[in-house]
Parts: C-alpha cells; structure tokens; sequence
C-alpha cells in the first residue's frame, strides 16, 4: 500500500498493480484520456493574430494578408510558437519540444520546414515581419515596429519562461491532443511487498 501512496503523491493518475486484467487497463486508460480530454478543451490555445498573419490552433486555418495558406501541421506548429513569441527569439529546443515533443531534434528538419513556411508565406528571413535565424540560438518572427497587435496573444508581448510547459498538438494522432496523463504498472515485486 506504501508504494501506491508514494506514485500518487509523485503524480500518478492510477495505480494497476500486476497481475492485472486487460479490460480492467483498457478500461483505465480510456478513463483517464477522457478526463484529459476535458482539461484539454477547457484550456485551447488562443487565436493569434501577428503583422497580417491570423492562426487559428483549432482548425489549423492560417491566412496571411487576407490570403489563406496551407501549411503542414509541423509547419503550422513552428509558426503557431514563433508568432505566440513575436519579437522574442525562440530557442530551438523550445521549438523541438513544441512540435515534436522532445529537446533532441534535428536542426536540418527545422531548417527545411522554416524555409517551407517562408516560400510558402512568400518572406524571405531578414527584416520586420520576416523569420529570422538567430545562429546556435533559434528563430524569431520579427513584428513590424509599429504594431504589437491587440489581438495578439499576451504571450506575444512578454515570452513564457522557459520552465513553463509548452502543449503539444498532434492532429495527425487525436489521443496525443490531449494532456499528458501518467500511467503506471507497478511491478510484481513492488506491489507483494506493498500489499
């Protein structure tokens, strides 16, 4: 019993101690995705609107001078976090950890999908309103020096700190969406000597 105290104080959403049934963890888990769920949609990310480029985090619409544009759903992550940070340099292991969900990603895949969003947003990377790299450090969406938009997000004006968890939408898989949820299976050892 010691030891199932001890993961719920750590943060545990539930306990399942082995042996275990299959319909009993399947059952678990659709009710702890479903909790999150409801978290998740009582906290959706905010529209932001930065320099004529509108995004919309729930339908992934982008629109860029009245005009609208296709982005991948990376894509659209990279740029939903460069614009929720305008005029703040955005390091690049806050951009893998946004948009892939870890620290260790790959600089050329960043690299080649910020160059598809600049083709694709026609821009090129110097300048207000451009994408800029800041080498060995990340990238920034330079606003015009004339507007911080109103409609902008609050994190466009002041940048969030860096120990403050950014979420992670994946709308290729629906679960992923949702906030993190913690399962754990306690080993046999561990739930005899706590029984």
């Amino acid at each position: 019993m010691e030891n199932r105290l001890r993961c719920f104080n750590l943060g545990t959403d539930d306990f399942l101690p082995k042996p275990f049934e299959f319909r009993e963890l399947s059952v678990r888990i659709r009710a702890i995705l479903r909790r999150a769920g409801k978290r998740h949609r009582e906290e959706a990310e905010p529209r932001v609107q930065v320099e004529g480029l509108n995004l919309d985090p729930e339908t992934y619409e982008v629109s860029w001078r009245g005009q609208s544009v296709r982005l991948t759903p990376t894509e659209f992550r990279i740029l939903y976090l460069l614009a929720t940070n305008a005029g703040h340099v955005v390091p690049a292991s806050r951009l893998y950890t946004y948009v892939w969900g870890s620290e260790g990603g790959d600089a050329n895949a960043l690299r080649s999908h910020i160059s598809h969003i600049r083709r694709k947003l026609e821009i090129d990377g110097s300048g207000p309103g451009k994408i800029t790299s800041v080498p060995a450090v990340g990238y920034v969406l330079r606003p015009d020096a004339s507007s911080v938009p109103a409609s902008a997000a609050p994190a466009a004006r002041a940048p969030a700190p860096e120990s403050t968890p950014l979420p992670i939408a994946r709308p290729s898989l629906p679960a992923a969406r949702l906030a993190p949820a913690t399962v754990m299976l306690a080993t046999s050892e561990a739930t005899a000597s706590s029984d």
